[in-house]
């Protein structure tokens, strides 16, 4: 592990209750890759993942776009389906990437990683439902 991407997971948002012996263990559980402008991450059919864009930009879709600190795939994990949307680089940068093993067990050993994640599953309800019946 290094100093690096201890820095990187430092300055995300969704970590921002987790101690540093918790960010070893995200840094040391889940795989940062370097990827490449076009770079398909996630098709819509493969088994769900959780990527958190370090740096760079992604779309999602045809409808968002997710850059340093935004982060996608914990519905399909917790709900045990593949995300359909897919997931392609729109320039160079670098995931940290967490199959459906490494993402159960962050979230059952550390309770800040946990809690970001049901904070901003609830601030993401909660904004499409006020969408949804606004009118």
């Amino acid at each position: 592990m290094t100093d690096r991407k201890l820095d990187m997971l430092r300055s995300v948002e969704l970590f921002a209750e987790c101690t540093d012996v918790e960010l070893r263990t995200i840094a040391a559980t889940a795989d940062m890759i370097t990827v490449e402008e076009g770079e398909l991450l996630r098709d819509g059919t493969r088994p769900a993942s959780f990527y958190l864009v370090l740096n760079g930009t992604a779309a999602l879709g045809t409808h968002a776009l997710l850059g340093p600190g935004d982060w996608d795939g914990a519905v399909g994990l917790l709900g045990g389906e593949p995300d359909a949307d897919e997931l392609r680089m729109l320039t160079d940068g670098h995931v940290l990437v967490a199959g459906p093993r490494e993402f159960g067990g962050l979230l059952a050993a550390i309770p800040g990683f946990a809690s970001g994640i049901g904070k901003e599953l609830t601030r993401r309800l909660r904004d499409q439902h006020r969408r949804n019946f606004a009118a």
